[in-house]
């Protein structure tokens, strides 16, 4: 992203629709770098906060995780 983009309501872009219509309106992103996970099938497959590092066990392992999953 290179531009601002709206996140929420009826003119969120279509992407953050398509997170909240799958993981429910919780998913949105509260604050900056927020994390999604996409598996190769084109799936969302999570959603971390902000508040989770890059680094964290559990990220590390859903990255790992599709990562070995076949396309």
């Amino acid at each position: 992203m290179t531009a601002k983009t709206t996140i929420k309501g009826r003119d969120a872009h279509p992407f953050y629709r398509w997170v909240s219509d799958e993981l429910g309106w919780m998913a949105g992103p509260k604050w900056n770098f927020h994390k999604y996970l996409i598996a190769r099938n084109g799936t969302l497959h999570d959603s971390f906060s902000s508040m989770v590092s890059p680094s964290s066990a559990n990220l590390q392992e859903q990255i790992t995780l599709l990562l070995a999953q076949s396309g």
